[in-house]
């Protein structure tokens, strides 16, 4: 591929080398006797693996053998895990202890490891290991009699504990599974790192480019509206909260005059300016154009306005100053407001999660995420900040103005739902399905549709899936909702099915929730399901969240495996919107993944998200999962996508297809045909 996740990176700060992340690891040689080193694995437990010396005298060999790559032996360096050697030992019929008492190590090693540089940027060495993996399935690298394994794990490395089960796996010599990687410093010592420990650390710089402005390195929108939200759920009584809403004096008319570069440069200079002159516990932003904020957590014990046109006139000091850049000397003007929230919009807070949640969620393990309340504080302290910087550019710009005591203003009743509710509106039909097609994007073919529930409320009208679900989930209501979902979309298929034939949506796509995952007896309901509807499982593809975390998906391992040998097909969703979900790559056997939409919406404007779109894909596609890009809107999107995909099966979904909409009003037969399938389905690949 022409740009990856390297190339994304290479904007922002300083990239993480895959040496910072390798740990040390001991060294034999190839002629060292099978027996010591049996006995050194057996003396200590925490030997996972050691890397191999080619010996030039080797008693039992002449050269090790050459592989595809030639890394091996390029690197002078084999690799030779615990499992591995166990497994040889201990042979087919337990006879491997006396079949390789007199060889040499070097006859077990596996010459052809990945071998890396310690400079290595740890996003090349995600690229490394997936092109390993598609040399070694290519070439059919394999013992005699076997074949390539995937979606397991070779040995228990030192991250085991933080890798269980088949996490970080990949095809190696020998038709192994590959879960370590050699390091080589500048002075040639080895040492390793595991596969799962890169992904994890890919995963990271991934979640930081989702939080960060690409131009200013400050947080960005989303962020700060994260943190804002966090604060309303956790607040401190010794403190007042406070949010700056800055915006740039007469910027447009420089930036129109000078041009966008000159303009750039401007916004870095000031992003630096703030920076500086905040604490580590506040949170600078820009949240577009010329438009910054802050969130401050002003002292308690101070007056709140005297506290505030304190900060006020700080930052119009900091932000003051001239600005040059080249040859051009500009000045430095800014209007701000600053909006403290008053004691009652604490105390309100407190007494919401008190009594929605005393603690984390059960069901989740995490802390309850924000309630449409908390919504509603945050939002109404944002836009009292932004009003107040208008109030100081109407006075003439270059000013503080500042608002205290900002009520919440938003009742707390309304957004807490209990189960009995949720229940009542379950059994009288309010919860309705929308259903939103997913096409192939070179033919236009339905591939899928995905249902996507509405609350038909009996007094507030129809409500959007963001309007409800957060309230859901805080009520320990998801589980029941997504079966009741499930039914519902199956008996959809099902209808189409009779009417439409071959012509029907070749496949439903039907989203999870965390305590769906979570709830017992998951696979024997939703085959259950499937049966009732007699619809079959292969039709069927279950939509994991990105939320989940590692212990969720171990503990639905079980379930999650029993569907799949079933033939239902498992999607990891909004793939790139969080830190796990490149792990998740490893941790599962999946079939599909969906790119998230906040890429897709920005790829035209901004290389980086472009970037993450093209490496997305092509980790999905180079790993043989069908990959969709959800959030087409404008064809210039879905232009760039067909373009990146070569020709290749890539599938879309967004409004510029169809909006999600009632199955009585979406337009079937599809215009365009539908991708083909055969009677039984697609049989799930082996990953």
């Amino acid at each position: 591929m022409s740009l990856w996740i390297s190339d994304l990176l290479s904007t922002g700060p300083a990239n993480t080398s895959v040496g910072v992340l390798a740990g040390p690891l001991e060294t034999v040689a190839a002629d060292l006797p099978v027996t010591d080193l049996d006995d050194r694995f057996r003396s200590d437990p925490r030997l996972t693996c050691v890397a191999v010396r080619p010996a030039h005298h080797a008693a039992d060999s002449s050269n090790p053998p050459a592989d595809a790559a030639g890394q091996g032996r390029a690197a002078g360096w084999g690799l030779l895990t615990r499992a591995r050697f166990q497994q040889l030992m201990t042979g087919r019929l337990g006879y491997g202890r006396v079949l390789h008492a007199r060889k040499t190590v070097q006859a077990m090693t596996d010459w052809s490891p990945l071998v890396v540089d310690a400079a290595t940027d740890i996003a090349d060495i995600a690229r490394l290991v997936l092109e390993h993996d598609q040399a070694q399935v290519s070439d059919g690298a394999g013992a005699p009699g076997t074949a390539p394994q995937r979606g397991r794990t070779e040995s228990p490395s030192r991250d085991a504990a933080d890798r269980p089960g088949d996490v970080g796996a990949h095809v190696g010599a020998a038709g192994v599974a590959v879960g370590d990687i050699l390091v080589v410093d500048e002075d040639q010592e080895p040492r390793q790192v595991s596969v799962a420990a890169v992904f994890r650390a890919l995963s990271a710089q991934l979640a930081q480019h989702a939080l960060t402005d690409p131009l200013t390195r400050l947080a960005n929108r989303d962020h700060f509206l994260q943190y804002l939200h966090r604060c309303f759920q956790q607040p401190d009584r010794r403190e007042r909260l406070a949010v700056v809403y800055i915006d740039l004096d007469g910027f447009k008319a420089f930036n129109d005059s000078y041009g966008h570069g000159v303009g750039d440069q401007v916004l870095q200079v000031v992003a630096e300016r703030l920076r500086a002159s905040c604490r580590p516990q506040d949170l600078p932003a820009r949240l577009g154009g010329d438009e910054f904020a802050v969130i401050v957590r002003l002292p308690g014990d101070v007056e709140a306005g005297q506290a505030a046109h304190g900060l006020g006139q700080r930052l119009l000091a900091c932000l003051g100053g001239t600005v040059t850049v080249g040859q051009l000397v500009l000045p430095g003007r800014a209007s701000i407001g600053i909006a403290v929230a008053d004691d009652a919009i604490h105390d309100a807070a407190a007494r919401t999660r008190l009594e929605s949640d005393p603690g984390p969620n059960r069901s989740t393990g995490r802390e309850p995420r924000p309630s449409g309340d908390v919504f509603a504080r945050a939002d109404v302290l944002l836009r009292e900040a932004d009003l107040a910087m208008y109030q100081a550019k109407v006075a003439g710009g270059h000013r503080a103005h500042v608002v205290t005591g900002v009520t919440h203003r938003v009742g707390t009743s309304s957004s807490v739902i209990d189960r009995r509710e949720l229940q009542r509106a379950l059994d009288a039909g309010e919860f309705v399905l929308h259903f939103q097609p997913i096409t192939e994007v070179a033919t236009g073919q339905l591939a899928s549709v995905e249902a996507l529930v509405r609350w038909q409320h009996r007094s507030r009208g129809l409500l959007g899936p963001g309007e409800f679900l957060d309230a859901v989930a805080d009520a320990g209501f998801s589980a029941e909702l997504d079966h009741h979902v499930l039914e519902m979309a199956l008996r959809q298929l099902r209808s189409w099915t009779q009417e439409l034939g071959l012509q029907a949506p070749p496949f439903l796509n039907v989203n999870l929730s965390v305590q769906g995952l979570q709830a017992p007896g998951l696979a024997d309901a939703v085959l259950a399901a499937v049966g009732d509807c007699q619809v079959p499982a292969e039709r069927l593809r279950l939509e994991i969240p990105e939320v989940a975390t590692v212990q969720h998906l171990q503990a639905a391992a079980e379930d999650l495996a029993r569907l799949r040998a079933a033939g239902v097909r498992l999607t990891l969703d909004d793939l790139g919107a969080g830190a796990s979900t490149l792990h998740h790559l490893t941790d599962l056997a999946l079939d599909g993944m969906k790119i998230d939409r906040r890429f897709v919406a920005g790829m035209l404007e901004d290389e980086r998200d472009a970037a993450v779109v093209r490496m997305l894909l092509e980790l999905g596609l180079s790993t043989g999962l069908a990959v969709t890009a959800e959030g087409i809107e404008t064809e210039p999107q879905l232009g760039m996508l067909q373009e990146m995909a070569r020709g290749r099966a890539v599938f879309v979904q967004g409004f510029l297809l169809a909006r999600p909409a009632p199955a009585e009003t979406l337009p079937l037969p599809w215009p365009s045909g539908v991708v083909t399938r055969s009677p039984s389905g697609p049989r799930p690949s082996s990953r």
